[in-house]
């Protein structure tokens, strides 16, 4: 668990803007959006798999989350789902949340060089603000998660590198998906086929000051005052939480699994980009290789590593982020 100081800032949060309606024109649950079903999976960085029509920013019952557009100058969509902790407008701490999420996306973004900086460029990266009990069974004492969307075709016999959907989208300044879906599938009024699907996601555990209340063992209680930089003992800092989980998102995080396998499972045999840069504690080796011309394919764990190498702890214990 890390706890870190940040440093005084100020947030205005802008209102939601208008959302333009989703058209759709076929049955979701019994066509495909992709040609011949071929990227119709999309993961997380934890291996848990979706439909792509389920990442579709309005679904097809008709449930939209709140979304809001934090700065004209933020890379970020942000869309806040029922029961996120951050989706009620008018609860005042709903709002401090809201904004300390917004700033970091805004700092995150004037960080970063992108395409996206353009002020005719429109696409944004789409983040899905979730409750936290729709992603983990139990989240007590999990203080949030973080992850991009791989959207892959199957891939058993081999290994290559794959980029997320939202490294892409700030790297090239198009919207991942763009193109993805079959042409004739009606997804929206129109012909824009961007902004469709969310990018990735973010979950914070506020379930202690949840209506009605789920106590964690030991609560979680959070700072949201971006002008303070002293942070009293046992409580989280909700911009550090933020900017830790976010960084993993963007794509520091490795798909290694404890066995030496990809954690995305066994269908798809990809890792991170992250992942080539690995090596063992002494530096001598890296803990992928590749036997093609390219380093971007055929990659595989270390055959003459143990996969012990990953998790050298006598204890057995799991690793902790």
């Amino acid at each position: 668990m890390f706890t870190f100081l940040k440093t005084n800032a100020q947030v205005g949060v802008q209102p939601p803007p208008a959302i333009n309606p989703i058209v759709y024109g076929n049955d979701l649950n019994t066509i495909n959006l992709t040609p011949k079903g071929i990227l119709e999976n999309v993961l997380d960085n934890r291996g848990t798999k979706f439909k792509l029509k389920d990442l579709l920013i309005k679904s097809p019952s008709g449930i939209l989350t709140n979304s809001l557009n934090c700065s004209s100058t933020s890379y970020f969509n942000l869309y806040f789902e029922a029961g996120s902790g951050m989706e009620i407008m008018t609860n005042p701490i709903h709002a401090q949340r809201r904004a300390v999420v917004c700033k970091f996306f805004e700092d995150l973004s004037s960080f970063i060089i992108s395409p996206l900086s353009n002020p005719s460029n429109i696409t944004k990266v789409n983040i899905w603000v979730r409750n936290i009990n729709n992603v983990f069974s139990n989240p007590n004492g999990i203080l949030g998660l973080a992850s991009s969307y791989y959207c892959l075709p199957h891939s058993t016999v081999t290994g290559g590198i794959a980029d997320n959907e939202i490294w892409k989208t700030i790297n090239t300044g198009a919207d991942s998906y763009l193109n993805l879906t079959v042409p004739i599938t009606n997804l929206r009024a129109g012909t824009n086929q961007i902004g469709l699907f969310y990018h990735g996601m973010i979950t914070f555990n506020f379930n202690d000051t949840a209506i009605p209340a789920i106590p964690n063992t030991n609560p979680i209680v959070w700072n949201t005052d971006l002008a303070t930089n002293s942070i009293p003992i046992n409580v989280f800092d909700l911009y550090t939480a933020v900017l830790h989980e976010v960084t993993h998102a963007l794509g520091f995080s490795s798909l290694i699994a404890p066995d030496g396998t990809s954690k995305l499972g066994y269908s798809y045999d990809y890792f991170n980009r992250y992942d080539k840069f690995l090596k063992t504690n002494d530096s001598n080796n890296f803990l992928l290789t590749t036997s093609a011309s390219s380093n971007m394919y055929n990659n595989k764990f270390n055959q003459n590593l143990l996969p012990a190498v990953l998790h050298p702890n006598p204890f057995g214990l799991s690793c902790i982020e």
